[in-house]
């Protein structure tokens, strides 16, 4: 499968990377466009791990193989997703540099971080990282509804200004 539009967002679970898609910068969004926002989840992997042993391919194979039809439904109804490989001969000197999940809300704010540490790995069968999902997607309109009324009372106050004049 290839993306038919550069730049667009594909599904992570379908293995293809996608491409990266320009950023909005913060001041061009409307209120139409954050009704119809969608919070990001991002993949990050270490392309071309194979050692078994290694803590960041277990977090994959935990993560890619729990992948069930509820979990995948969730992920591309209500989010963004995003794989993105890294460089498995980079030197990664920070944890949260590493194999992970990334929560964005549909407002640019980082909202959890998943890594490949042995504590948060309970997060990864489907059941949990179902019900953690659909906390944060709550969370991200929650970010996304207060930005709107910010974006009418400014847009208020620009026109009681307006009409005072």
């Amino acid at each position: 499968m290839a993306f038919e539009t550069p730049g667009v967002i594909g599904p992570a679970i379908t293995g293809i990377l996608a491409e990266e898609a320009p950023a909005a910068p913060e001041d061009e969004w409307t209120v139409e466009s954050l009704t119809a926002a969608k919070p990001m989840f991002l993949y990050y992997f270490r392309q071309g791990l194979t050692d078994p042993m290694d803590d960041e391919f277990k977090f994959s194979r935990r993560f890619e193989m729990g992948l069930q039809e509820k979990l995948i439904a969730e992920i591309n109804d209500n989010w963004m997703p995003k794989k993105v490989g890294l460089d498995l001969e980079e030197e990664i000197e920070e944890k949260d540099q590493a194999t992970r999940i990334e929560l964005w809300s549909a407002i640019e704010t980082k909202m959890k971080v998943i890594t490949y540490s042995k504590a948060d790995q309970k997060l990864l069968p489907a059941g949990p990282l179902t019900r953690i999902l659909k906390k944060y997607a709550k969370i991200s309109k929650r970010l996304a509804a207060k930005e709107i009324k910010r974006l009418e009372e400014f847009e208020k106050q620009m026109q009681d200004e307006s009409a005072a004049k």
